[in-house]
This record gives C-alpha cells, structure tokens and sequence, in this order.
C-alpha cells in the first residue's frame, strides 16, 4: 500500500500520480518525476514548485517525496496533526491545508487504528 504525502493511504483513500515538477514547468512523465497524492493534496498543488513559509512569511521550495525524506520535513503528532520541520515542510503543509479539520480527524482515526506508529 503506498502512502501519499498527507499521510493518506491509497487504500483508504483514492490516491493520483502527481508530477512533482509539473509538465507545464518542463517536468517528464516518467518515474522520478511522479509521486502519490491524495486528491486535495494534487488539486492544491497543481503546478506549484514553491510556497511561503508561514513562520517567516518567506518564499520556500515544497518538499520533493522522491528526492527528500519525510521525517526530516514532518513531523506526525499524537492528535494527528502534521508539524512541519523545515521551511520545505512548513510551505507544503501550509499549500496543501495537512492540518484542515477533517484530514486530522482521518488522521487521529488512523493513528487509533494503529495504522501509523508514532
């Protein structure tokens, strides 16, 4: 089962391929370019390559699931929300709303679940 960035998994809810550097910004269809999203994180996305950190209110690249890991950018807490560590992680989870009210609640179910150890 793979795991979007949002933490969604494809099994629990539908997840697209994403071009991390869109086709539009000269980004190729083929594997090191795709990467799974949920469908709130692709649609927010969309051709994106950058965001403002909301702590410094600068400009910052998003984080790149084929070439950075996770747990340097994020940080899952107990009540399901998704902290980010970095200017990187801060602007992704921001664009892509992690901690919208609904997705933490998916998440704190999951986390109940034992679906995701922390």
């Amino acid at each position: 089962m793979s795991i979007a960035i949002c933490l969604k998994k494809s099994g629990f809810a539908r997840s697209e391929i994403d071009h991390v550097i869109s086709e539009q910004h000269g980004g190729k269809t083929e594997q090191e370019n795709l990467a799974y999203a949920c469908m709130v994180c692709n649609k927010r996305k969309g051709p994106n390559l950058s965001s403002i950190d909301p702590d410094t209110g600068e400009r910052a690249w998003l984080y790149n699931p084929r070439t950075q890991q996770w747990d340097d950018h994020f940080q899952l807490n107990r009540d399901g929300t998704i902290t980010g560590l970095t200017a990187e992680g801060r602007a992704t989870a921001f664009l892509l709303t992690f901690n919208d009210f609904e997705r933490v609640q998916d998440r704190r179910e999951l986390i109940e679940l034992k679906k995701f150890s922390l």
